[in-house]
């Protein structure tokens, strides 16, 4: 029987929330719980935590109200520890950015994170400023010991999640679906599915746009689930890749994603490698 996302969790497979993650939220109620979770990560680390929102930002939508029930998280926000940013052109200044994290350092903390949605960012910046600023904070989560969490609405971002997903080095998180960075390539948990094999198709063109590794891993041992559409979804995302010569190493399935896999033929697929499930 298919096991849900809830047990899979569990199962202790789950990714970090460490790094430049994008948060592809479908709902409200999926956001919070990613936020909260994200939040609770950054007090166990004893991070300095940052989170930008409108000042009229609705209690339904607030860091404050979203906290409201975790007492721990409530004694950050006095504490100061947890910090509500204004959003404004400055809170995206990568000279700010770099300024937060240089006194949150010298403060004493290990490490700073923050967090913010998207939809909140292009109400002060034009949407390709935007992107900008997300390749730079991209470079300062990769030299700094700086970790954010992006928030996009699913539907919002579906037209330009393929350049999103090149943006964000700490990899995806989706209601079912959780892609992280691993030696080599991408690592998949959760389950694939026909409600987010665009979300992958998308993220596996943005990863293989160059032959920068060959072959490409996927690593599949965290994916408990998988039916046609996301079996297709691993071959399309890399067609191009493949066409240039480049080949992906499906790594480490399951049984039953490995049974599903070559029932349909995705191992004869060219440029495909596979090897025997763990």
């Amino acid at each position: 029987m298919r096991r849900r996302f809830a047990e899979v969790k569990r199962a202790g497979r789950k990714p970090s929330w460490d790094g430049h993650l994008l948060l592809l939220y479908h709902d409200e109620s999926q956001r919070r719980a990613e936020v909260a979770a994200w939040v609770r990560r950054g007090l166990a680390l004893g991070a300095k935590i940052l989170y930008i929102e409108p000042q009229d930002e609705s209690p339904e939508r607030s860091l404050t109200g979203l906290l409201r029930d975790q007492p721990e998280a409530v004694d950050a926000l006095r504490r100061g520890q947890i910090q509500l940013v204004q959003a404004d052109q400055a809170a995206y200044d990568p000279a700010w950015q770099a300024g937060v994290v240089e006194r949150a350092l010298r403060q004493g903390y290990p490490s700073v994170r923050w967090s913010g949605d998207a939809t909140t960012a292009w109400q002060v910046l034009p949407r390709p400023r935007h992107a900008d600023v997300e390749r730079a904070t991209d470079e300062v989560c990769r030299s700094r010991p700086v970790s954010v969490m992006c928030q996009y609405p699913a539907r919002e971002a579906a037209g330009i999640l393929r350049h999103v997903s090149a943006a964000h080095c700490g990899g995806l998180r989706e209601r079912l679906l959780q892609v992280s960075p691993t030696d080599g390539g991408l690592a998949l948990s959760g389950e694939l599915e026909v409600c987010n094999e665009a979300i992958l198709r998308a993220v596996l063109t943005a990863a293989t746009t160059t032959p920068e590794r060959d072959p490409f891993v996927v690593d599949l041992s965290g994916l408990d689930f998988l039916d046609v559409s996301g079996a297709r979804s691993l071959t399309a995302g890399t067609d191009r890749y493949r066409r240039l010569g480049g080949h992906v190493r499906l790594q480490s399935p399951q049984p039953h994603v490995d049974r599903l896999i070559r029932m349909l033929g995705v191992d004869r697929e060219r440029g495909i490698l596979t090897e025997d499930p763990r």
